[in-house]
């Protein structure tokens, strides 16, 4: 074998490996060790690459190995004081979030010391006290025994009963700084937080079976679009969902565990999948009507054992969307559910409101729902009304 040819045979390897790294990154979750093969795969390709492609092209093989330097520190540089400053800077806010959420968030459930497996939901957070952190903010998560962001007190003599998903929940920032419990601040009454991030409106139900107080005054129950798969599933199977075995939730686990460490190269591979995504990812977004139709139908399934106020709103990541809302009401003005109650917190939000690179809601954007939730459910009289009726918004 010529050198011509030693030089193109360690080409092809590293081009199969760089590619194996960048195109096939879930597979380096099927086994805890292969978690640690993703940055041998990545560097060994990346000096493959440069070492030997180099000399085919009669370059220097440090050039392009000093070129990827550059480009990693800039987009460590420009992430990290984007995320300090809460604004973009080389990069466009779609494009960091982007790069962000899909490769570099952590998730609360899925980590070791905050999240663990759960026979009844898949999964809930981890009972006791921990911290979770993400580029944007560090929170303490303190869990009761059930995996909620809850306590005994809140589960035996909540009046107001909150489900959602991580919006609820209070995702990025402290409980307290959370709308629920900026609701029971403004309220004066107790309120218990069955949020769970990732939840949809099916687990969001059996949460509520399982740990409703006696004779709550009034339930929230916020809608997100991403609800729709296990909605689906739910509504489809008779209204059972079938939880997952263990091992998956483990194989989730070792995907966000490639999501927490850095290895060198991390953003500039992240940002290469992202532009691969964005050429021939599917651009598809869920239809509002059968999404719709199956979220009502569990909320018709929870109406079975509770006829209090309820009170409905929406939260979409990242912006808010009066899409859905106006979805929503045209779905209740076609099919009047007695005391269910259209809240229009979408038309308060602002992009101000939510994380620059979390599509969650920043604590400023907490206390602005909480607030005009306050004042929609006094100026309604929703708490004091003892008569049925159908009130959409005002």
């Amino acid at each position: 074998m010529t050198l011509r040819q030693k030089r193109f045979s360690f080409t092809v390897l590293g081009a199969l490996l760089f590619a194996i790294a960048i195109l096939k990154k879930s597979w380096f979750a099927i086994w805890q060790p292969t978690v640690y093969l993703l940055p041998v795969f990545l560097i060994g390709g990346v000096v493959l690459l440069s070492i030997y492609a180099s000399r085919l092209l009669g370059l220097r093989p440090a050039v392009p190995l000093a070129l990827l330097a550059v480009v990693e520190l800039c987009l460590a540089t420009d992430l990290h004081l984007a995320a300090v400053n809460q604004h973009e800077g080389l990069l466009s806010r779609e494009m960091l979030q982007d790069l962000y959420l899909n490769e570099l968030r952590s998730i609360p459930f899925l980590t070791s010391t905050s999240g663990c497996y759960n026979e009844d939901f898949f999964y809930t957070l981890r009972p006791g006290h921990s911290t979770f952190a993400n580029l944007e903010y560090i929170n303490s998560l303190n869990v009761h025994s059930s995996g909620f962001r809850t306590d005994e007190g809140d589960l035996q003599e909540a009046e107001i009963v909150f489900l959602g998903d991580s919006f609820t929940m209070g995702w990025g920032v402290e409980a307290e700084e959370s709308f629920p419990k900026e609701m029971e601040r403004l309220s004066g009454m107790k309120t218990l937080n069955l949020g769970m991030p990732s939840f949809g409106s099916a687990r969001e139900l059996m949460a509520w079976k399982k740990y409703r107080p006696a004779g709550p005054k009034l339930v929230v129950w916020q809608f997100c679009a991403n609800d729709t798969a296990e909605n689906s599933a739910f509504v489809h199977s008779d209204f059972e969902l079938k939880i997952s075995p263990q091992w998956t939730y483990e194989a989730a686990r070792r995907r966000n565990e490639l999501q927490q460490y850095y290895y060198p190269l991390k953003y500039t591979s992240s940002l290469m999948r992202c532009g691969l995504r964005r050429v021939f990812g599917s651009g598809m977004e869920a239809s509002t009507e059968p999404c719709l139709e199956q979220f009502f139908a569990i909320v018709a399934k929870m109406r079975e054992n509770y006829s209090g106020p309820l009170v409905l709103l929406d939260l979409e990541s990242s912006r808010p969307d009066s899409n859905w809302y106006a979805a929503m009401l045209s779905y209740l003005r076609q099919n009047p559910m007695e005391q269910v109650y259209l809240f229009p917190v979408n038309d308060l939000l602002t992009k101000d409101d939510f994380y620059l690179l979390d599509d969650h809601l920043n604590s400023a954007g907490h206390r602005k729902v909480a607030e005009a939730l306050w004042q929609f459910l006094r100026s309604n009289d929703i708490l004091q009304s003892q008569q049925p009726e159908v009130s959409l918004h005002l």
